[in-house]
């Protein structure tokens, strides 16, 4: 988020880059109160994503299982970065992922509250 950990983003690349980990990254969801879009949290995934580009040789890329993250691969390695893009870049039409609860009830998107009991 803007203002609070937007500067940590070529350590956490390292780190990922060291432990061969996926970095995902995701804008603030609007849902609910803890949703609330405030100006100065809120951060473009589409401008950082142009800003990594110039720093670092990326292409894209895809990750098995779909999903509604566009990846790019760090030439050179195995690390890839995902921007999740609910504001930017809306992808709802396009979201292919189903949610099931402890309690078995099959949610198909997190904002609805449409659901299916399966138990």
């Amino acid at each position: 988020m803007r203002g609070v950990n937007a500067d940590e983003i070529d350590t956490l690349i390292d780190y990922c880059i060291e432990q061969e980990f996926t970095l995902r990254l995701i804008e603030i969801m609007p849902m609910g109160d803890t949703g609330q879009i405030h100006g100065r949290e809120f951060q473009d995934l589409q401008l950082l994503r142009q800003d990594l580009e110039k720093r670092y040789h990326f292409i894209p890329d895809v990750m098995p299982g779909g999903g509604p993250a566009r990846y790019l691969c760090l030439v050179g390695t195995s690390f890839r970065i995902g921007f999740i893009t609910p504001i930017s870049q809306h992808f709802c039409a396009s979201c292919n992922r189903v949610r099931l609860s402890v309690d078995g009830t099959l949610y198909l998107w997190l904002g609805q509250e449409h659901a299916l009991a399966l138990r």
